[in-house]
Protein backbone atom coordinates (compact mmCIF):
# COMPACT_ATOMS: atom_id res chain seq x y z
CA UNK A 1 0.00 0.00 0.00
CA UNK A 2 1.64 3.19 -1.17
CA UNK A 3 1.70 6.51 1.44
CA UNK A 4 -1.20 8.07 -0.45
CA UNK A 5 -4.03 5.60 0.44
CA UNK A 6 -2.55 4.65 3.96
CA UNK A 7 -3.28 8.88 4.19
CA UNK A 8 -6.87 8.16 3.11
CA UNK A 9 -7.24 5.39 5.38
CA UNK A 10 -6.08 7.23 8.46
CA UNK A 11 -7.99 10.03 7.51
CA UNK A 12 -11.15 8.07 7.25
CA UNK A 13 -10.37 6.31 11.03
CA UNK A 14 -10.52 10.20 12.11
CA UNK A 15 -14.38 10.67 10.45
CA UNK A 16 -15.11 7.11 12.43
CA UNK A 17 -13.49 8.40 15.66
CA UNK A 18 -15.63 11.26 15.21
CA UNK A 19 -18.62 9.71 14.49
CA UNK A 20 -18.46 7.17 17.34
CA UNK A 21 -18.14 10.27 19.55
CA UNK A 22 -20.99 11.82 18.24
CA UNK A 23 -23.11 8.84 18.33
CA UNK A 24 -21.53 8.21 22.32
CA UNK A 25 -22.82 11.65 23.02
CA UNK A 26 -26.41 10.62 21.75
CA UNK A 27 -26.28 7.33 23.88
CA UNK A 28 -25.48 9.20 26.77
CA UNK A 29 -28.44 11.81 26.34
CA UNK A 30 -30.57 9.36 25.21
CA UNK A 31 -29.51 7.49 28.87
CA UNK A 32 -30.40 10.53 30.99
CA UNK A 33 -33.42 10.58 29.26
CA UNK A 34 -33.94 7.24 30.28
CA UNK A 35 -32.89 8.41 33.72
CA UNK A 36 -35.40 10.35 33.94
CA UNK A 37 -38.49 8.91 32.45
CA UNK A 38 -37.56 6.20 35.13
CA UNK A 39 -37.59 8.81 37.69
CA UNK A 40 -41.00 9.88 36.64
CA UNK A 41 -42.55 6.62 36.84
CA UNK A 42 -40.98 5.61 40.34
CA UNK A 43 -42.62 8.82 41.22
CA UNK A 44 -45.93 8.30 40.51
CA UNK A 45 -48.73 7.56 43.11
CA UNK A 46 -49.67 3.67 42.72
CA UNK A 47 -53.26 4.94 40.85
CA UNK A 48 -50.99 6.35 37.78
CA UNK A 49 -48.16 3.92 37.57
CA UNK A 50 -50.88 0.76 37.41
CA UNK A 51 -52.59 2.63 34.74
CA UNK A 52 -52.20 4.14 31.06
CA UNK A 53 -49.29 6.80 32.68
CA UNK A 54 -47.39 3.87 34.15
CA UNK A 55 -47.90 1.36 30.73
CA UNK A 56 -46.86 4.78 28.55
CA UNK A 57 -43.67 5.03 30.63
CA UNK A 58 -42.79 1.21 30.98
CA UNK A 59 -42.79 1.54 27.15
CA UNK A 60 -40.70 4.69 26.52
CA UNK A 61 -38.01 3.51 29.14
CA UNK A 62 -38.07 -0.08 27.32
CA UNK A 63 -37.95 1.72 23.84
CA UNK A 64 -35.11 3.80 25.46
CA UNK A 65 -33.45 0.79 26.73
CA UNK A 66 -33.65 -1.02 23.03
CA UNK A 67 -32.22 2.30 21.51
CA UNK A 68 -29.40 2.09 24.07
CA UNK A 69 -28.68 -1.45 22.99
CA UNK A 70 -28.74 0.04 19.22
CA UNK A 71 -26.49 2.31 19.83
CA UNK A 72 -23.80 0.20 21.93
CA UNK A 73 -24.13 -2.35 18.43
CA UNK A 74 -23.70 0.81 16.10
CA UNK A 75 -20.15 2.04 18.34
CA UNK A 76 -19.04 -1.79 18.47
CA UNK A 77 -19.53 -1.49 14.21
CA UNK A 78 -17.69 1.54 14.55
CA UNK A 79 -14.93 -0.06 16.32
CA UNK A 80 -14.95 -3.21 14.09
CA UNK A 81 -14.47 -1.10 11.38
CA UNK A 82 -11.67 1.41 12.42
CA UNK A 83 -9.43 -1.86 13.67
CA UNK A 84 -10.22 -3.23 10.22
CA UNK A 85 -8.88 -0.08 8.70
CA UNK A 86 -5.73 0.08 10.60
CA UNK A 87 -4.92 -3.76 9.51
CA UNK A 88 -5.38 -2.63 6.34
CA UNK A 89 -3.07 0.12 6.74
CA UNK A 90 -0.35 -2.09 7.64
CA UNK A 91 -0.69 -4.67 4.77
Amino acid sequence: MNDARRKAITALIGELEELKAKVEDVKSQADQLKDEEQDYRDAMPESFAQGEKGEKADEAINKLEEADSKLDEVISAIDDAVSELDEAKSV
